[in-house]
């Protein structure tokens, strides 16, 4: 900052200093907050007073408070000790830093990507999604999506609640990245292929991305329940008496209905299924001359492949031979 300081001088040539004050306050109340240091100046020998001017300048130093009127208190002073001191009040003040305001929100470069791989139905796919963003600081979310279909077909199967996300304020530019991962949920479809579509919004200056990761990920097949081949006999006559034949179904838990031979068998013989699920449970009829029993029903039993089980129709009872 520039100044000018004139006065009057008279009497022997010597040395001296300017000190120059900045500080606060009204007249006449004067507050110091910074003292630069001193000017050597000089003084011309002099019978009488003579006008004289020193002029320069001084840096307003960082201490300096924003929006705050200062002033300047100057004094003068000779080697031999004389001194003037003059204030000048309200000079200057100190302009206000206004904060520049961001710009408007905006996203772009979205790139949502999910571990490919093949995962079964409860399993954690790990994520990354990356971005730029400008704008002021501000909460967002991010929303993920599964779905079928192929490019650029989209059918959503399923939507996650959303992420919260916050971005913080950019002048330019700015890039950042979500990490994550999502659960796979039961509604899926085992040996289907999933993309998964996720948006980026930022919420109060409103702005958002879509990005899909196309094919991104498979749900594995579920296998098919282990199938068995077991013989069944025979004990008892369950209240009918004596019979000459006898028949006999297995209901099939992977069918959901009876299989069988539709023959008739003698009483020593064994009757087999093959390739069927364990669980299941018999239906047997026993046969006299033209007589045919009413159903039995034995308890469910879980079958091993090559087991040979014998259904005690008076007990009711289905138990494993050896």
């Amino acid at each position: 900052m520039p100044y000018d300081a004139p006065y009057e001088y008279k009497g022997k040539a010597q040395g001296g200093w300017l000190t120059i004050s900045l500080g606060t306050g009204a007249y006449p109340s004067f507050f110091t907050k910074h003292t630069f240091p001193r000017l050597a100046v000089s003084f011309e020998q002099a019978m009488d007073w003579t006008p004289d001017t020193l002029s320069g300048s001084f840096t307003l130093p960082t201490t300096l408070e924003p929006g705050q009127t200062y002033n300047v208190r100057a004094k003068l002073e000779t080697a031999d000790g004389k001194q003037e001191t003059d204030t000048d009040w309200g000079v200057f003040t100190i302009r206000e830093e206004v904060p520049p305001v961001p710009p408007k929100a905006d996203i772009k470069d979205f790139d949502f990507r999910a571990t490919p791989g093949t995962y079964d139905i409860g399993d954690k796919v790990p994520f990354t999604a990356v971005y730029e963003y400008e704008g002021k600081a501000q909460r967002g979310r991010l929303t993920i999506s599964l779905g079928t279909g192929i490019y650029p077909s989209f059918f959503t199967k399923h939507t996650y609640s959303p992420v919260a996300v916050d971005f913080e304020e950019s002048m330019d530019w700015r890039g950042g990245t979500i990490d994550g991962n999502f659960t796979l949920p039961t509604t899926l479809e085992p040996g289907q292929t999933y993309s998964v579509r996720a948006k980026l919004e930022a919420i109060s200056d409103y702005t958002q991305e879509t990005d899909t990761d196309w094919s991104a990920f498979d749900v594995s097949e579920v296998p098919p329940p282990p199938t068995v081949t077991f013989d069944v006999m025979i004990w008892g006559t369950g209240g009918f008496g004596h019979y000459d034949k006898w028949r006999c179904y297995y209901w099939d838990p992977a069918t959901g209905g009876f299989v069988g031979d539709e023959q008739w068998h003698y009483p020593y013989q064994d009757i087999g299924f093959s390739n069927v699920e364990p669980g299941g449970y018999l239906a047997v009829f026993l046969l006299e001359d033209s007589t045919m029993s009413d159903q039995f029903t034995s308890p469910t039993f879980e079958a091993v492949d090559g087991g040979r089980y014998q259904y005690d129709l008076d007990l009711n009872r289905v138990s494993k031979l050896g």
